[in-house]
């Protein structure tokens, strides 16, 4: 019998329930990581129907690891371990293009970068105005090694813990901390120059704060 770290992680729980036959705590699970995981994909590989593939394929080898889990993180590290990996493999193996807006890097209130939006629902306009920096953006994003730019999403718009990005990624928390300061310093550098006015980014100080 495999000895596992003492957690107390409900996920876990419900994922060793799944290893033991049942099927409603993969399904309570699904319904709470299908999105987030989704929208974590997404914003790595930039493309829809890339990222459905790869979120499919991660629930159905987490399925498969069920009967033999011996939880030594949290469930949702575990998940995200293996989402990492499928998309750095799938990185690899075809070059993507990327979309991102400056809206996905500006802070929210709480000091985190909002939500991902929608590229059907950016008014025609502000998709002009904003051509020049998005290619920026896309640029040194693509430019970011794959562990900076899922150490950055799995920050900023997972709100992961540095602990649990480190679970993730077999590093230590300096070492996670290292790469979201080179992700945020990469960007920052990038986004500085275009800007629209030193007013403008007093509006979002954290903004890829250090």
């Amino acid at each position: 019998m495999n000895r596992a770290l003492p957690l107390e992680d409900p996920d876990a729980e419900l994922f060793r329930q799944v290893g033991a036959g049942d099927g409603a705590a993969f399904e309570r699970l699904l319904d709470r990581y299908q999105r987030p995981l989704f929208n974590f994909l997404y914003r790595f590989v930039g493309a829809r129907e890339e990222a459905e593939d790869l979120a499919q394929d991660t629930f159905l080898r987490v399925y498969r690891a069920a009967p033999t889990y011996a939880p030594r993180a949290t469930f949702r590290a575990f998940l995200y371990q293996v989402a990492a990996h499928l998309a750095i493999n799938a990185q690899r193996r075809k070059r993507v293009v990327r979309w991102c807006s400056l809206e996905w890097l500006q802070s929210s209130p709480d000091g985190r970068v909002n939500e991902f939006p929608d590229p059907n629902a950016i008014q025609p306009e502000a998709a002009v105005d904003r051509q020049e920096l998005t290619k920026q953006l896309l640029a040194a994003l693509q430019r970011l090694p794959p562990l900076q730019r899922i150490a950055f999403l799995l920050a900023y718009t997972q709100d992961c813990p540095t602990a649990d990005i480190a679970q993730v990624l077999k590093k230590s928390v300096s070492a996670v901390e290292a790469l979201l300061f080179r992700a945020r310093t990469t960007l920052r550098a990038t986004l500085a120059p275009s800007l629209p006015s030193a007013a403008n980014r007093s509006q979002h100080p954290d903004s890829l704060s250090d």
